[in-house]
């Protein structure tokens, strides 16, 4: 691991105080904007049309670019602990994946089905898993803001949007580069390029990033073997937005891999690697765009591709009980998946008068899963012809497991459609009080359709007191792995298994002074149909238990969040927040979460920012008289960032950031045994420095 010398770190900082100083120009300085302003910054989640923050018929956060490159957070997961109501847990799934828990309600065996993903306005939720927290997004450059929603958003978004919504949205700047180097001998890049070419607007974005991981010491039994390990990674993404008049079209592409570290609970240096590449392609056409009407026509490619690797066991083990030849080599396992989804869609808006918007829109998602087949280091034609009898190893990795006398597949090849139509009404009854009522229509051809809604009333008391009453409904259909997953590991679908519900009811009260705003919410939420992994009769293979998904009962959720923005004086911002769960799912929840972020802008260049989020402690098993004599809690914790940049020249600035600047060995939960009951760790303290160079702008 590369450790830099303190030294080092503040040569950079300390020579720009000698120099001639600048204000950076990188997009709207946020000390230039009012608290207002600063509060009540335009979002498009909440309606599908931009909305001033404060008159959102929902409970959203945003994040602006500035705001990101001002606290030193490079990705989403890290940033989502400053959501009030949300925290992010390292899960033994995919080792470096950062799972999110909105409103107390578990990631659901470490894939956060109920959390929707998207980059602008595309979805990233796999239709096999449900989640779409795969591999971490490492930069975020190009990121104009960040809107989540706090609570369900299916009467606009469909099933995933259960409670909590993501969008990304993008920017590509005009000639823009950046790059990072540090510890554990990171290296990220990014360059944006924009060119005006007539009517026409061309804009390529492309990002690279990679680390060796962080050394970790022995914390996971795995055949009775401990040892170190490490999690390195890295990940390349390349997009492109195109506009020419009211045609639009944009593409994605990003491939990730994670090595080593512990893998679907599993321990295996060398061995273990997690692989994915995702695809997408999207053309949008403004057919109307009038004084009162407008329409707009989109169509949308999009396919993943995972590799999972693992070191299934030691090869001392391995020769005993797996290689038919006694041979001493760790055998690979694991398995390749493949899904892809084609979208078509309309959306537009009808605006009678400037009381009254009326918004509607309709989908059609057809959904196509590969064949989901195990692969490994076994000779493929030995193992076929004896029907799984004779497990021979090689030097290559063949896909296709046979086991009692069949081939194994963990899915087989699946399609579903999925329609639906959605309309939102807007009125601004009087000059204080505005009304949004909507709902949507979903429907699944293997799980039957799902009404959802919403209705808003936002009353502005005085001048500067607003209250909120927010209610909703959304559900999430089950996942084609939790209906259609075959019984060839430890899981196997529920074809009768119904979708989850979820009711939720949003007090808020806002207050301004002059310096301060804040935001207080009581959220309530009830869950029926509520999914858990039960265990079957049907044993997979001898002492190896089948679990599956089942609806049980309702589940309650309460919370009371916190949030405060202040400017003090001209140069310092405050933002803070704080939350109490009253009703949670207790295994794996913190009750209590809090964040703070503290930003100093000098007029000469320089700003400072100092961040920080806590975790309370967190129940991770129960007193069980089998296993456990005393209830396991881990840790609560402080994970602190800090963050200096220094403008050079307009459109020139260097920054250092130090991740986890307390440099805590804190845990977060995971399912897992043999060691991981006392949680999983996360890397401890990283130090990296940086530039960022504006050296053009678009030009025709």
């Amino acid at each position: 691991m590369l450790r830099l010398p303190f030294q080092r770190l503040l040569c950079i900082p300390l020579w720009c105080l000698a120099a001639k100083t600048y204000c950076s120009d990188f997009d709207q300085n946020l000390f230039n904007l009012t608290l207002d302003e600063l509060v009540d910054i335009p979002v498009s989640i909440a309606n599908r049309s931009s909305t001033q923050l404060s008159q959102t018929p929902s409970s959203v956060t945003v994040f602006t670019r500035d705001q990101l490159r001002q606290m030193g957070i490079y990705t989403l997961e890290h940033l989502l602990n400053y959501v009030p109501g949300v925290q992010t847990a390292r899960t033994q799934q995919d080792g470096v994946i950062q799972t999110p828990i909105f409103r107390g309600r578990g990631n659901q065996h470490g894939s956060s089905p109920n959390v929707l993903l998207m980059l602008d306005g595309r979805r990233l939720n796999s239709p096999v898993t449900g989640g779409a927290f795969d591999l971490p997004l490492n930069n975020l450059d190009w990121i104009e803001q960040i809107e989540i929603i706090r609570g369900p958003g299916s009467a606009l978004y469909g099933a995933n949007a259960f409670n909590g919504v993501i969008n990304i949205v993008t920017r590509i700047e005009a000639g823009t580069v950046s790059a990072r180097v540090g510890e554990l001998d990171t290296n990220s890049g990014a360059v944006q390029l924009k060119q005006a070419i007539g009517d026409a607007q061309l804009g390529v974005y492309l990002a690279g990033y990679r680390d060796e991981g962080e050394t970790y010491s022995p914390f996971y039994t795995f055949f009775d073997e401990t040892y170190k390990t490490n999690d390195p990674f890295k990940r390349n993404t390349v997009a492109s937005s195109l506009s020419y008049r009211n045609l639009s079209v944009d593409t994605y592409y990003t491939r990730a891999q994670l090595d080593n570290y512990v893998q679907g609970s599993i321990l295996s240096n060398g061995n273990n690697r997690y692989e994915t590449t995702l695809n997408s392609f999207r053309i949008g056409y403004s057919a109307l765009h009038g004084e009162n009407w407008n329409l707009n026509l989109n169509s949308e490619y999009m396919d993943f591709t995972g590799d999972f690797f693992i070191g299934l066991m030691p090869a001392k083990v391995a020769s005993e009980i797996w290689w038919s030849d006694a041979s001493e080599r760790v055998p690979i396992g694991g398995n390749h998946l493949e899904w892809q989804y084609t979208l078509f869609s309309v959306d537009g808006k009808y605006t009678g008068t400037s009381r009254h918007i009326l918004s509607y829109g309709a989908e059609y998602r057809y959904e196509e899963v590969a064949p989901n087949p195990f692969h490994g280091n076994w000779d493929q034609q030995v193992m076929e012809a004896s029907r799984g009898t004779r497990i021979l190893p090689c030097d290559c990795i063949n896909r296709g497991f046979w086991y009692r006398g069949e081939r194994a597949d963990f899915l087989p090849e699946s399609q579903r459609s999925i329609e639906n139509v959605w309309i939102q009404d807007q009125w601004q009854l009087t000059k204080e009080l505005a009304l949004t009522l909507g709902t949507r229509y979903d429907y699944y051809d293997d799980v039957g359709g799902h009404p959802s809604f919403r209705g808003s009333l936002v009353y502005n008391f005085l001048t500067d007191t607003q209250f909120k009453l927010i209610v909703g409904d959304a559900f999430r259909a089950p996942t084609i792995s939790e209906t259609r997953a075959l019984i060839a590991s430890n899981f196997v679908g529920n074809p009768n298994l119904e979708p989850e519900t979820i009711k939720t009811v949003d007090a808020v009260w806002q207050q301004q002074w002059q310096a301060i705003n804040i935001s207080t919410t009581w959220s309530h939420s009830t869950i029926k149909n509520s999914v858990s992994l039960e265990p079957q009769n049907e044993e997979y293979q001898p002492g190896v238990i089948a679990f599956q998904p089942v609806n049980r009962n309702s589940l309650e959720l309460q919370s009371l969040e916190f949030e405060l923005n202040a400017r003090i004086a001209t140069s310092w911002l405050v933002r803070a927040g704080a939350t109490h769960f009253i009703e949670f799912e207790k295994t794996g929840t913190a009750q209590n979460l809090a964040f703070a972020i503290l930003n100093f802008n000098s007029t000469n260049g320089i700003n400072a920012n100092l961040n920080a989020y806590y975790h309370s402690h967190v129940l991770s098993r129960m007193k069980n008289n089998n296993e456990f004599d005393q209830d396991i809690y881990l840790d609560d914790f402080w994970n602190i960032t800090f963050n200096l940049s220094y403008a050079l020249s307009p459109g020139f600035e260097i920054f250092t950031t130090i991740e986890n600047l307390g440099n805590e060995s804190f845990r977060t939960y995971t399912t897992a045994n043999n060691g991981l009951e006392y949680g999983i760790p996360s890397r401890g303290r990283v130090t990296t420095l940086g530039v960022r160079w504006r050296f053009s702008e678009a030009r025709n």
